[in-house]
């Protein structure tokens, strides 16, 4: 009876839902040195073109085989990748982990699913995508991966996922390094050998690539807590899921990238624990950064400049111990955030931008505090650079009031470096 029982409840563990029985979260450190490994062997398909080239220049008749032999072994040892113990499976080896490094690589930084990355087609014409859009009264160029999927619909869909320049490295790799799968007939940028017959026309299969990613782990010894990581392929989904949250992307932006038919689904990727996390980094980091402002005479300019400088002298006038309850006491009342010129004390009942970065208004807005050394020629370039553009878009008149009120706040900002007389 209890053999029964027991059963049954391995079933139900089998069956349970996503939901209950999370993905193992990847620590950011055992990220890092996936990505430094698989850059580095990206490299590996240049050792695949060469021997093709071999290849082709010894085609298979018998008196060419020893020459080929010879040909391909001199390759090899010129590109230090020669091993007589593995020499009948060097190739195939090179082929695994060509694959692995790509697959991280292109997983990690689009949250693409594993049947998405694979049913990927042979050749940039059919696999990347690169479009222009008008954002905030600018120009961006987006980068796009192309594929299918069967997550959306009952067939497989064309759709396409956000990229960044990094994944066209893997995905350019892949086409030099497998063409010679390309030009036998096979499709797909991850070729499967058949059952170990070169030729075939079908794709990797999830269990082989399943097997390929841990066998990448063992292979450069990458551990957490000194054990070899475990990999996973569904692991680089959620570790992109987490790190997407982490830099504000929101709910729907992160459903439409991940694919999810239901928000549910992607609710559980950004689940309350990892927002209350997000939550005490940044009231920690804000304690940093408040503690290295307020604590120093660093020159500040920006609107908020003047309430920084009450601030200081109120701190200076402190004991020790009441020194640190006065900073403990600032995060409570605003958060600080990093922006692209210095920090953000932002509080909603005194921001000019509304709370939308892109209006933000450093000269007049009281949140703002900017570190006031080797700013003057950072910002006299950016005014020089606007000036340009507004001749280049001089026929778009939106263009133009917006690159003008650009140089408006930059020039409130050179005013207040004057006043100060802080040196470039």
């Amino acid at each position: 009876m209890d053999l029964g029982h027991s059963g049954q409840s391995q079933r139900r563990k089998k069956t349970l839902s996503r939901k209950y029985s999370g993905t193992v979260e990847m620590p950011d450190a055992v990220a890092e040195e996936i990505v430094n490994y698989a850059l580095e062997e990206l490299m590996i398909c240049k050792v695949l073109a060469e021997l093709y080239r071999v290849e082709l220049r010894y085609p298979p008749p018998s008196y060419a085989y020893n020459v080929r032999v010879c040909e391909t072994k001199k390759v090899l040892e010129r590109l230090g990748w020669w091993s007589e113990g593995r020499k009948g499976h060097i190739r195939k080896t090179l082929e695994v982990r060509l694959q692995s490094a790509a697959y991280c690589l292109i997983a990690l930084f689009t949250g693409m699913r594993a049947h998405e990355v694979l049913r990927i087609k042979y050749g940039l014409r059919n696999n990347w995508s690169e479009e222009y859009v008008e954002i905030d009264g600018g120009v961006k160029k987006m980068c796009f991966v192309l594929s299918e999927t069967t997550k959306l619909e009952a067939r497989p869909a064309s759709y396409k996922w956000q990229a960044v320049p990094v994944v066209k490295l893997a995905l350019m790799a892949l086409e030099i390094g497998f063409k010679r799968y390309y030009d036998t007939g096979n499709p797909w940028l991850f070729p499967s050998r058949k059952d170990g017959v070169f030729g075939g026309k079908q794709a990797l299969t999830k269990n082989a690539l399943g097997h390929n990613i841990k066998t990448f782990c063992k292979i450069h010894d990458i551990r957490s807590k000194g054990i070899v990581w475990n990999l996973a392929t569904h692991q680089f989904r959620k570790k992109f899921a987490r790190t997407m949250v982490r830099q504000g992307l929101g709910i729907k932006a992160l459903q439409d990238q991940l694919k999810h038919y239901d928000i549910e689904m992607t609710k559980i990727y950004g689940d309350p624990n990892l927002y209350v996390e997000l939550q005490a980094e940044k009231f920690e980091l804000s304690a940093e950064l408040l503690e290295e402002f307020v604590g120093s005479q660093i020159p500040v300019i920006g609107g908020g400049a003047e309430e920084l400088n009450a601030m200081r002298r109120e701190f200076l006038g402190l004991t020790k111990k009441d020194r640190t309850l006065f900073l403990q006491s600032l995060p409570s009342k605003a958060l600080v955030e990093q922006t692209d010129d210095g920090l953000c004390f932002y509080r909603a009942n005194k921001a000019l931008c509304g709370g939308d970065k892109s209006n933000c208004r450093p000269g007049d807005c009281n949140n703002a505090w900017m570190p006031a050394a080797g700013k003057k020629r950072t910002l006299l370039w950016r005014k020089t650079e606007n000036d340009r553009m507004m001749g280049f878009f001089k026929s778009q008149p939106l263009k133009v009031h917006f690159l003008k009120s650009r140089n408006e706040e930059i020039q409130k900002l050179l005013g207040q470096l004057e006043k100060l007389g802080a040196c470039e």
